[in-house]
């Protein structure tokens, strides 16, 4: 019998990363068009009724809680030399 307080991680694919950096992308792209003033909250979209629906602040948290299930899963799978492989991702740019 196994420990029911064993949570075993879910495992992601290159599909799923994909579907989720796809996803990061159009909510990224709704709050910069909505701060450039192109895509206020009233305007209809071709990008379907659930785009239309969100709003900026809604489109930020979505984008914090897929970067945050991004960032934990990558500590996760190798957690030693994290913190420097962050800052040589991040510092360049």
């Amino acid at each position: 019998m196994t420990n029911p307080t064993t949570v075993s991680p879910p495992a992601y694919t290159e599909s799923s990363w994909a579907l989720l950096a796809g996803t990061r992308f159009v909510l990224a792209m709704i709050v910069f068009l909505t701060h450039m003033g192109i895509f206020p909250a009233s305007m209809p979209t071709s990008l379907g009724v659930m785009v239309g629906a969100l709003n900026s602040r809604a489109a930020v948290i979505g984008f914090l809680l897929i970067s945050g299930l991004s960032i934990g899963a990558s500590y996760r799978q190798r957690a030693e030399g994290y913190y420097a492989r962050r800052f040589l991702r991040i510092y360049p740019l």
